[in-house]
């Protein structure tokens, strides 16, 4: 019994280190503060380019768990259903209360993105539009 009130405490535990995690995504974010610019999950692509630059962010006050971030990013069609797009890897150092990665998205879509730790956990996900209009 005690064995199991021990797991129960350590995956409550681990729940609340990573229930904490955000991803947020910007336009651009401040290198010295950590400031994302235009925060937000639309936005409206530049009419002469196919794809534009999106930075994901993911922060967690209490510091993120993990020696590295896995983004795994998925177009969403009309209908909700997700297709795999593509995936990279981001080294970080423990501890770090936040980190972002750009990249660059066809325009117009939907996409879900979903940010794994070392150990292959999801730790948070959030999806955002690209439009060529408002």
């Amino acid at each position: 019994m005690k064995k199991i009130v021990g797991i129960i405490s350590a995956l409550l535990c681990l729940n609340t280190l990573y229930s904490q995690t955000e991803l947020t995504f910007c336009t651009a974010v401040d290198p010295n503060g950590g400031y994302c610019v235009l925060n937000n999950t639309k936005f409206i692509s530049s009419p002469d380019s196919t794809t534009q630059m999106i930075y994901m962010k993911v922060k967690n006050p209490k510091g993120i768990p993990s020696s590295k971030i896995i983004y795994k990013i998925f177009n969403v069609d009309k209908k909700g259903a997700e297709t795999y797009f593509g995936s990279f890897e981001q080294n970080i150092q423990n501890g770090w209360d936040s980190s972002w990665q750009p990249d660059h998205f066809p325009s117009p879509g939907i996409y879900h993105v979903k940010v794994y730790n070392d150990l292959s956990q999801e730790i948070c996900n959030n999806t955002f539009e690209l439009r060529t209009t408002w």
